[in-house]
């Protein structure tokens, strides 16, 4: 398995899509929501790569002892046709960094000592987005369990039927800042009378919609589902990382050290798509 750099992801125009917490208008609010002239802020550009995860795993289901076979998690395969087979070939990210390209000095209370007092030099990475990915092959097995009338679907070893962090994506046709996880999960298929494993893509967003929220257990049609490979990820957007604060900077002025947390930003458009990203002083005395 390897990883394939991409230098520059191509997103849409942003001009017209209706704003949101995170994003700020400019023509209207100079300053990200939150903030204000009184407020201490910088403003820097960063400009998007995205890792793609290539890879040779599989997943096998086997239920009440039939096993469909092994098909390819990342390769051709089999996918279910609702909705997952359009999912696949864009949710194979397994990180996207956010790497430093300048200041914008044009607007806020920019001090004259932060140009040196902060750490930054251009390239260097402000910031990596992390989706859990299938590093290895899976075999799940499954088995009826029949209760009181009712009919269960029980997997060996684990809470629930999983379902397994596959990648992020960035969704055709909308901004970098809506990158999410993509969770997958096996099932079997009957062709001609053959079981084959078939594997089942969902968005974080529409599970949110259906009542689950990672990594939490969930019931969905009283079956119980829970969530697998997900360790070390965020289950928030790009954006909502960002305005969330995971971007922290501190500046090493003498007798002036502060920190800057990252609390707004605006995407820019074109062949190689930026950030602005503006963050808060949030140093207590």
């Amino acid at each position: 398995m390897f990883y394939k750099r991409e230098s520059g992801y191509s997103a849409p125009s942003t001009e017209d899509v209706a704003l949101r917490d995170a994003l700020l208008d400019m023509p209207k609010r100079p300053y990200p929501k939150g903030l204000s002239a009184r407020t201490e802020f910088i403003a820097l550009w960063a400009d998007v790569h995205v890792e793609r995860f290539e890879g040779d795993t599989t997943v096998t289901r086997i239920h009440d002892g039939e096993s469909g076979g092994a098909t390819e998690l990342y390769g051709p395969g089999m996918v279910l046709k609702d909705g997952s087979v359009t999912l696949k070939p864009h949710a194979n990210i397994t990180h996207i960094d956010l790497l430093f390209s300048g200041f914008d000095w044009s607007l806020g209370r920019f001090m004259p000592h932060l140009r040196q007092a902060l750490p930054l030099s251009r390239g260097m990475r402000l910031f990596r987005k992390t989706f859990g990915v299938c590093r290895r092959s899976i075999t799940l097995e499954t088995k009826t369990i029949r209760k009181d009338r009712a009919v269960d679907i029980e997997a060996l070893g684990l809470p629930g039927i999983p379902f397994y962090a596959y990648g992020g994506i960035l969704p055709p046709n909308r901004s970098i800042d809506e990158a999410e996880t993509v969770f997958m999960t096996p099932k079997w298929h009957k062709d001609r009378g053959e079981t084959k494993t078939i594997i089942s893509l969902v968005r974080q967003s529409e599970m949110e919609r259906r009542g689950a929220f990672p990594p939490d257990p969930f019931y969905f049609d009283n079956q119980l589902y829970c969530f697998q490979g997900q360790k070390g990820t965020s289950f928030h957007t790009l954006g909502g990382d960002i305005v969330g604060g995971s971007i922290e900077i501190k500046s090493s002025a003498p007798g002036r050290a502060s920190k800057y947390v990252s609390r707004g930003y605006q995407v820019w458009g074109g062949d190689v798509p930026r950030l602005k990203i503006f963050l808060e002083n949030q140093t207590f005395f």
